[in-house]
């Protein structure tokens, strides 16, 4: 910590433990230091996984996600590159889908029909003219301002990345030289399938998951009915 010790570091105006092993439990349930994180770790300076390239075989495949709490589309356009953008029509903040995944040609918010390409661009918008030559959109209205956050995208090995940030390293030097290379060991040169999904909505704080898939501890105890049978001959 810079110019700061444990003792006497305070996040939310409350004390951290002696020490760097102990966490407090207000770590997970402090609504500030949660927000925080939401801004700095999900929206800020970092890489997020987002899906597999597999999963956007063909244009127009298409599939959903979430980075923190927002939630994202990913898609390939017709140019065979991938995008993500907010999951959010910038006109009311109304869904463009609801779907997990699927094929499309274009986005049409459901609340005012405002449509937007595989790209994530805003290219129509509802009585944008008015109607029979009353209201309409002012002359200066440029649809170009006005459609969903855009990500930047990577992909390493059929691994898709995106980042909010325009600041943040490449997704090589971000991941660095030695998680590249265990990468490239399992996935370099082969082609995954997806061969079924299993998702959980679990009602906790995210660092408790992200924890708990780091704590190999547990795992041949809790998991024990999961371990290879061992056959008697």
């Amino acid at each position: 910590m810079t110019n700061q010790t444990a003792e006497t570091s305070k996040v939310g105006q409350r004390n951290w433990p002696p020490g760097v092993t102990r966490v407090p439990y207000w770590v997970f349930q402090d609504e500030a230091v949660y927000q925080m994180e939401q801004q700095r770790l999900f929206r800020g300076e970092s890489w997020n996984y987002l899906c597999l390239e597999t999963e956007l075989a063909e244009a127009g495949d298409f599939r959903t996600s979430y980075v923190g709490e927002t939630h994202v589309i990913i898609t390939r356009d017709m140019d065979g590159e991938i995008y993500a953008f907010e999951n959010r029509c910038a006109h009311r903040g109304a869904l463009l889908t609801y779907e997990v995944s699927g094929k499309t040609k274009n986005f049409s918010c459901v609340y005012h029909g405002w449509g937007h390409s595989l790209q994530g661009d805003l290219d129509s918008v509802a009585f944008m003219d008015g109607l029979n030559g009353s209201g309409g959109m002012r002359p200066s209205f440029c649809k170009h301002k006005f459609g969903p956050k855009k990500m930047r995208v990577a992909v390493v090995h059929g691994l898709v990345f995106g980042s909010f940030s325009n600041d943040v390293p490449s997704i090589e030097e971000y991941l660095g030289e030695e998680i590249l290379e265990r990468i490239a060991r399992v996935l370099a040169g082969r082609k995954m399938v997806v061969i079924g999904r299993y998702t959980q909505n679990i009602p906790n704080n995210w660092k408790l998951y992200a924890e708990n898939t780091k704590d190999s501890y547990h795992a041949s105890i809790l998991h024990f009915s999961l371990q290879p049978l061992k056959l008697i001959v």
